[in-house]
């Protein structure tokens, strides 16, 4: 499965928006990349200028995926939660 993830600054001045998402990516990938059985094959980051980036992301599985981010113990529940 590819799975795409973007983000974009609007509101450069306005941190509260977009600093909470920039400070959880990078622990969700280093989770990922340190436990291989979660399903995560292999993931790439296209910057354009300062304001946006595109994350893709190729799993085992829709299933892998979606149990990933449901799981209570991961990086990514409370991140999206918040």
């Amino acid at each position: 499965m590819v799975f795409l993830i973007g983000a974009r600054i609007n509101r450069s001045r306005e941190p509260g928006g977009w600093l909470p998402v920039v400070r959880s990516m990078p622990k969700m990938l280093a989770e990922l990349e340190r436990r291989p059985e979660l399903g995560l094959l292999h993931s790439t980051s296209v910057v354009r200028g300062i304001r946006e980036v595109l994350l893709i992301q190729y799993w085992r599985s829709f299933g892998y995926f979606h149990e990933y981010a449901r799981a209570r113990e991961s990086e990514h529940l409370p991140a999206w939660a918040a």
